[in-house]
């Protein structure tokens, strides 16, 4: 639960800074900070679906997940622009960090842990 917290935390912190700052060296940095901590992220993420859907279903559940993740990629530049020319400049990365720190507090609460182990005990006891 820690470590998916600070990667979080993580990637909320250092997108906010890079987008702060004028020193190329500092955004080198922030945005390494947050390629390392979606690579955690993704790896835990993986790993704990993994457990939660049974064997027969695994294929077809991580395409159906990499299919959102590429839909995703594709709408959320669309809805960027538009909250940038629409709103404000600056909305699309205050979007972003709210939603970085809405994971924060799903890891940090212990939300996302206690609904992987839900899923865990409901696979187990459906297999049995």
């Amino acid at each position: 639960r820690k470590l998916l917290s600070a990667c979080s935390l993580l990637i909320g912190t250092a997108r906010f800074v890079a987008f702060q700052t004028q020193s190329m060296l500092m955004i080198y940095c922030c945005f390494l900070t947050i390629l390392a901590s979606y690579g955690i992220l993704s790896t835990v993420v993986v790993s704990d679906t993994s457990q939660v859907v049974s064997t027969n279903e695994l294929a077809t559940f991580f395409g159906v997940l990499g299919t959102a993740d590429g839909t995703a990629g594709m709408i959320g530049p669309i809805l960027s622009g538009f909250l940038s020319a629409s709103v404000n400049p600056t909305c699309p990365l205050l979007v972003i960090v709210f939603l970085n720190f809405i994971m924060l507090g799903l890891f940090g609460s212990g939300t996302y842990e206690s609904a992987v182990c839900g899923a865990k005990l409901k696979l187990k006891s459906k297999l049995s």
